[in-house]
C-alpha cells in the first residue's frame, strides 16, 4: 500500500513535467510576458511590432479600427500578409508610410493591392527607386489621394489619439529625418514612434514638442542606430519599454550597444523583434499596460 500511495503523489508532478516539455518542444508561441496585467483579450488596443527582418511594419489596433505602419522590405511580404490575415484584417482605416526607403515600403505595395485602406499618410518627399515610384503609381491607380503627413495634425482611431510630431522641416539632406513620427494615446498610456529620424529630427521634435515627449512605449528609430535615440530624446521620453525592429544578422550592426545601453539606463525595458519575433504591446480597459512575446527573450 505505501509503494502505490508513493506512485499516486508522483502522478501530478509527472503530468505537470510532460505537459511542459511538450509545451517547449512545439515551440509555444506568446509565452514571455512582462509585468502583464490581465489577459490579452482585454485589450482595447494593441500595437503590433511586427517581425519582419532587418525593416519596420507595426499594427495598431484600437476598437475595430486598424493602422499599418510602414511594411518592411519586399522580401518580407508574405510574412506580413500572414501576420495580417492571423490578425483577421480585411480593411485598414489608415496606412502610414514613414519614408521611402525599401526597409520600410518595400512590401507596402502588396499591402494596399490586398487590403482596402480609406486613408494614405506620407512625408512630402520624392525618391527615385523603383520601389517608390511603383507603390506612387498603385496609389494612383486606386484612385486614392496621398495625405501630407503636417506637425501637429491629429485624427483618431477608435478611443485613441494620433498625433503627428515629424516631419517639422520642408527639406533635409537625409531621407530618414523626412520620418513620419506619431505620438498615439490612449486610456492614459502614450506610444512614440519615429521611423528612421535621426538626430536632426529629433532635435527639431524637441524644441516644439519637448513637455509632450513622456511615454510608456517608444518604438526605437532606425532600428537602434546610434544616428538615432540620442540623450536628450530618450530623457525626454523616459520609456518604460522600448521596441526595436531588427534582424538577428545584419551588416549595419544595429542595434548599437550604446543605444541599448542608454535606454537602459532610462529604466526602460529594451526587447527587439531579433529576440522576441513579433511584439505586442496592448492596453486594456481600465489602463493597465501589458506586453507579449511571440519568443521568450
Amino acid at each position: 500500500m505505501a509503494k502505490s500511495k508513493k506512485k499516486l503523489n508522483l502522478l501530478p508532478k509527472l503530468s505537470v513535467f510532460l505537459i511542459a516539455a511538450v509545451l517547449i518542444l512545439c515551440g509555444m508561441a506568446y509565452e514571455y510576458f512582462t509585468n502583464t496585467p490581465a489577459d490579452f483579450s482585454d485589450a482595447v488596443f494593441s500595437m503590433h511590432v511586427i517581425d519582419v527582418g532587418q525593416g519596420d511594419s507595426i499594427l495598431i489596433r484600437s476598437g475595430d479600427k486598424t493602422m499599418l505602419i510602414d511594411a518592411g522590405e519586399s522580401s518580407a511580404k508574405a510574412d506580413l500578409e500572414s501576420y495580417l490575415n492571423s490578425q483577421e484584417i480585411t480593411k485598414l482605416d489608415y496606412v502610414v508610410c514613414t519614408h521611402p526607403h525599401s526597409d520600410h515600403i518595400g512590401g507596402m505595395e502588396n499591402v494596399l493591392r490586398k487590403y482596402d485602406y480609406d486613408n494614405i499618410i506620407m512625408p512630402k518627399v520624392s525618391h527615385t527607386s523603383k520601389t517608390f515610384i511603383s507603390l506612387l503609381e498603385c496609389i494612383d491607380g486606386q484612385n486614392k489621394e496621398i495625405t501630407e503627413a503636417k506637425s501637429g495634425a491629429e485624427f483618431t482611431l477608435g478611443e485613441a489619439k494620433v498625433k503627428i510630431l515629424a516631419p517639422n522641416s520642408s527639406d533635409y539632406d537625409e531621407l530618414n529625418d523626412w520620418s513620419v513620427v506619431l505620438k498615439i494615446t490612449v486610456k492614459g498610456k502614450s506610444f512614440i514612434l519615429t521611423g528612421d529620424a535621426e538626430k536632426l529630427s529629433e532635435e527639431e521634435i524637441l524644441n516644439i514638442y519637448a513637455k509632450e515627449l513622456n511615454c510608456d512605449v517608444y518604438k526605437v528609430g532606425h532600428h537602434g542606430s546610434k544616428s538615432s535615440s540620442s540623450n536628450l530624446f530618450v530623457a525626454a521620453m523616459t520609456p518604460k519599454y522600448s521596441a526595436i525592429s531588427v534582424a538577428a544578422k545584419n551588416s549595419y550592426k544595429h542595434p548599437s550597444d550604446e543605444v541599448v545601453k542608454r535606454l537602459e539606463m532610462a529604466g526602460s525595458e529594451v526587447l527587439t523583434t531579433a529576440d522576441c519575433g513579433d511584439i505586442v504591446f496592448f492596453v486594456t480597459a481600465d489602463g493597465a499596460l501589458g506586453v507579449k512575446t511571440e519568443k521568450t527573450k
